[in-house]
């Protein structure tokens, strides 16, 4: 791939960001592949080292997810397999008895010891940045910084160095593109936040009742394709983030989506309200050059502003365009278009396909890796009612599954969003985007 030209005043040499992108999935894959005889995963051995090499004074959660630069969710998910098989342990401090300290048992230790080689094994193969000296020499931080690091030149907090390292390394060539993405493990990620609805709360709920509907008994796991999307090896579950009902929630999504891709996994997130998608895509849209968004949406939610509100579940689609997160823009389902969201749709070059275009027949043509994102909505309420926008002429459940299964391009990302179980009397709603996740993540695994 060539290079694109380093901006005005920027390092020549790659930034540490920029760096790591570069080298973690390859990283990710050596060692996955040199530890599998142990059954620990590379970052479930990173967390076992960490804890190895503190000895006689056990971190805690937060410190492991500090050194290792996990958001809290991300760890839980690697943590859990790890206290299931008895690896690690929960202490109480001596010192101060409302710590929880995460020590390695005696199987942990046996575990970590044999795995050791292994992990060895996979570090004479790869050649890439690796440790903190290494990570130095890599370049200095970003040009795009706006914050004071200490003498490391580094060692800001996990959200500011995300944030700083991605404004000033956009313009540079990365490798962690569609192509890591498109292997990457399809991994479901909670986002219960629903403060930036205009009518009804009650998305927030939607996570937890998704998952319920996903594991239950009523269904055996499989998509119409045959794919066991709920076996070991499959759909992975990153549980849910902890969202605060303000504001500071868009920017620990954008973390929590950063630090989840960065794990070696695939987002498939499960909302809240239609505004969790931006912060989702500016995690993962300058990543993947090219990528065409299918939007599945009563509502084309293009407004600059709704009420004053430029972060509304009215405006993601907007702020995502003229962030330029997206190169397509595809709407499908749409029935409220008015005049100033007509006008938002001209000004970005979005393809909207209205229902009155899909009764007679236009269908989407979509080019380059995908995002898909499906708004309860866009489904007519006779199907799916428990929304917040009830909007009838909608597509029916089959339009979409058919939709989803016959996607020409790779899925590099996905989320349903705006189920509201409040309105969901009979559970329905629920069952059917249950079913969407596993369509969803069924074609996100056949690649």
């Amino acid at each position: 791939m060539q290079k694109k030209a380093t901006p005005a005043g920027a390092s020549d040499s790659l930034c540490f960001a920029t760096a790591v992108r570069q080298a973690s999935r390859r990283m990710t894959q050596l060692y996955d592949e040199a530890l599998h005889s142990s059954g620990l995963k590379s970052t479930q051995f990173a967390i076992l080292n960490e804890i190895a090499v503190r000895g006689s004074s056990p971190p805690t959660m937060g410190e492991v997810a500090e050194a290792l630069v996990l958001d809290r969710s991300a760890l839980g998910h690697n943590l859990r397999p790890l206290e299931r098989d008895k690896l690690i342990a929960f202490e109480a401090s001596d010192a101060d008895r409302r710590r929880r300290l995460v020590v390695l048992s005696a199987k942990g230790r046996a575990k970590y010891a044999a795995a050791t080689p292994l992990w060895q094994r996979g570090r004479s193969a790869s050649r890439p940045c690796s440790g903190r000296r290494r990570r130095r020499r890599c370049g200095p931080p970003c040009s795009g910084s706006r914050t004071t690091s200490d003498s490391a030149g580094w060692r800001t907090s996990r959200e500011t160095r995300w944030r700083a390292c991605t404004d000033g390394c956009r313009a540079v060539s990365c490798s962690m593109t569609a192509i890591p993405l498109i292997s990457a493990q399809p991994t479901l990620i909670g986002l219960p936040y629903d403060a930036s609805s205009s009518f009804l709360r009650g998305p927030a709920l939607a996570p937890a009742r998704i998952r319920e509907e996903l594991h239950s008994s009523q269904s055996n796991g499989h998509s119409e394709s045959g794919v066991h999307v709920l076996a070991a090896d499959a759909l992975a579950d990153a549980g849910d983030l902890d969202l605060p009902a303000s504001g500071d929630a868009r920017l620990m999504i954008e973390s929590g989506i950063r630090a989840l891709i960065a794990s070696g996994a695939r987002p498939l997130s499960l909302g809240g309200d239609h505004s969790v998608t931006y912060p989702v895509l500016r995690a993962l849209g300058p990543l993947v050059p090219g990528l065409t968004i299918l939007q599945i949406d009563a509502h084309p939610d293009l407004y600059s502003d709704f009420e004053g509100d430029r972060s509304s579940h009215a405006c993601p689609f907007a702020r995502i365009m003229e962030e330029k997160l997206a190169t397509q823009l595809v709407q499908v389902g749409i029935r409220t278009m008015n005049a100033a969201q007509r006008a938002q749709a001209e000004k970005y070059g979005v393809r909207v396909i209205d229902m009155r275009a899909w009764v007679a027949g236009a269908r989407p043509e979509l080019r380059g890796p995908l995002y898909v994102s499906v708004d309860m909505d866009g489904i007519d309420p006779a199907f799916a009612p428990g929304v917040s926008h009830r909007e009838p002429g909608g597509l029916t459940v089959r339009e979409v599954v058919t939709m989803i299964q016959s996607l020409p391009a790779p899925i590099v990302g996905a989320d349903v969003v705006e189920l509201n179980p409040t309105q969901d009397m009979t559970g329905a709603s629920a069952t059917v985007a249950a079913k969407l996740v596993r369509e969803l993540a069924s074609r996100m695994l056949e690649g």
